[in-house]
């Protein structure tokens, strides 16, 4: 009988434990609902932002076109290059949704695979000087086209063609 007694009494404290805690319990659950109500219309934001780039992404239009051009047979940025560059980055920063987009071109001098190689290196050459002044590698899209054909003067094919895009909303 003592030992039954004694273990009525241990739920008894037991069970006292448990309805203090559930009292605790109840303060919290509505700051909780709160929290989760603010938290759900930020998600909702942030879910309505993400849709709308998404569904922009290819919603751009060309803002500028320039050209950088370089000297024969090299991939090194000439003084004029990096003035052009500087204001383009320049512009970058002051629009952070502005993209740009780089084509390299060389003249046809020289073998194909020579200057398919040339051309890749004076888009990296441009993208490195924009990543170095602070644009993020992910607004720089770029390709190398190589050498261009037609009437157009060697020195004006050996170029960068830099598309600067930007949002038509």
């Amino acid at each position: 009988m003592a030992a039954v007694e004694g273990r009525v009494t241990q739920m008894a404290q037991r069970l006292d434990g448990v309805d203090t805690r559930i009292k605790s319990l109840e303060g919290t659950v509505p700051n909780l609902a709160t929290r989760v109500d603010a938290t759900g219309k930020r998600v909702e934001d942030v879910d309505r932002r993400l849709t709308r780039l998404w569904t922009n992404r290819f919603n751009q239009k060309v803002g500028d076109t320039l050209e950088v051009y370089f000297p024969l047979d090299s991939s090194l940025l000439p003084d004029t290059a990096q003035t052009v560059l500087l204001d383009v980055a320049k512009e970058m920063q002051a629009h952070p949704a502005m993209t740009v987009e780089l084509g390299g071109y060389t003249d046809p001098k020289g073998a194909l695979e020579y200057n398919q190689g040339l051309s890749q290196r004076r888009v990296d050459a441009v993208r490195r000087f924009l990543s170095d002044k602070g644009i993020q590698l992910s607004r720089i899209q770029s390709v190398s086209l190589g050498p261009l054909a037609g009437e157009t003067p060697a020195a004006q094919k050996r170029r960068v063609t830099i598309k600067l895009m930007v949002d038509q909303e």
